[in-house]
């Protein structure tokens, strides 16, 4: 069993977005492959593969409750469903805090779990206090992948830190050049640094891995707006829908590629889809996107941790509404920024095309 658990402990590191080691693996050989198999598919990181590996990781404890990575790996899955599926934070986020605490109840010294419960702190609670104490715990014990990219978008990136940001992930990517979820953020924190053409760039390399990545064909469509490169926008975008089909996602990014790139009429028939997945919500552009904003704080929405720092927010830093917004979520205030004529067309353009829409 010795033997076992070190060659399942050596497996485990080698994923991309894998565990770190943990004092004890599990002594039981069925609860050792469901663990691996979870991890097989958490690697793939797209959230029709965390239904998979939440079983898996769920099968892990009921043969043996006392594995700690699997108690991890479900509360890794509960924040990856809310992240990159969507589904309801306010469901999720206390189910990965307590599963995060079953592990550090076997295993105190289990990383992930502390970083587990940073993001809950930041993204349930927005106590930075506590994120804080639980990332800098985690990255004393073992500043694995996922401890740095989840300490770099979800604390660093949120309270304007992504200069340190793109130094955390820079080291991923030093250790391990085909982190694909490494390379991702470290090109999301250069974008954060407003460095669009360095985060264009490694996302480029990324999609060269690959093609199908939505993640990264979301990022670049955005990127290459603020490039003004919007044939190419508007194409990132086109493909991203073929691959997810009409979902939030792909349609937001489609209508603000065409918005971007001036053809106002199609931005707005594309946002005519996405209103019916969304439902009616009229009134005037920046009205609807505070109200928009007001929704996804009653909800937990984690991307509302980035209103701050987000560059196609540019337009709205000046009025009092997003100052009251990073109030409520213990964020900084919101700093003024010079908005060159890209960043306030790419701002500007998807307001108009969603005002035009509202008043038709």
């Amino acid at each position: 069993m010795a033997l076992q658990d070190e060659i399942a402990a050596d497996v485990a590191r080698q994923f991309r977005v894998g565990p770190g080691t943990s004092r004890r693996f599990t002594s039981n050989v069925a609860a050792c492959e469901a663990y691996l198999e979870g991890r097989f598919h958490w690697n793939k990181y797209a959230p029709g593969a965390f239904t998979k590996t939440m079983a898996c990781f769920e099968r892990a404890i009921t043969i043996d409750a006392a594995c700690a990575p699997a108690w991890t790996g479900i509360a890794q899955c509960c924040l990856g469903l809310v992240t990159e599926a969507g589904l309801p934070a306010l469901d999720y986020l206390p189910k990965a805090a307590e599963a995060a605490r079953h592990a550090l109840a076997f295993d105190d010294s289990n990383a992930e779990a502390h970083a587990c419960l940073g993001q809950v702190a930041a993204m349930l609670y927005y106590d930075w206090a506590s994120a804080e104490r639980h990332f800098r715990r985690a990255l004393a014990l073992n500043p694995s992948p996922y401890v740095r990219i989840m300490y770099s978008g979800w604390y660093l990136v949120p309270l304007g830190r992504a200069k340190d940001a793109v130094i955390e992930t820079a080291r991923i990517i030093a250790d391990d050049p085909l982190n694909l979820i490494g390379r991702w953020t470290h090109g999301a924190s250069l974008f954060f640094t407003r460095d669009f053409e360095r985060a264009a760039e490694e996302w480029s390399r990324l999609l060269d891995i690959d093609p199908s990545f939505p993640k990264v064909l979301q990022a670049l469509s955005v990127a290459r707006g603020f490039q003004g490169r919007f044939e190419e926008s508007i194409a990132l975008a086109q493909k991203l829908v073929e691959i997810l089909g009409h979902t939030v996602h792909s349609l937001w990014a489609l209508a603000q590629a065409y918005a971007v790139a001036g053809e106002m009429e199609t931005a707005r028939r594309v946002l005519r889809g996405l209103e019916e997945l969304q439902g009616s919500n009229k009134g005037a552009a920046t009205d609807r996107a505070f109200a928009c904003l007001a929704e996804a704080y009653r909800y937990r929405q984690p991307l509302l941790l980035l209103a701050n720092v987000q560059p196609r927010m540019g337009c709205l830093r000046s009025d009092p509404r997003l100052h009251e917004i990073a109030r409520k979520l213990n964020l900084p205030h919101p700093r003024q920024c010079v908005i060159n004529q890209m960043h306030f067309r790419m701002c500007v353009g998807v307001c108009s095309a969603i005002n035009h829409f509202s008043e038709g």
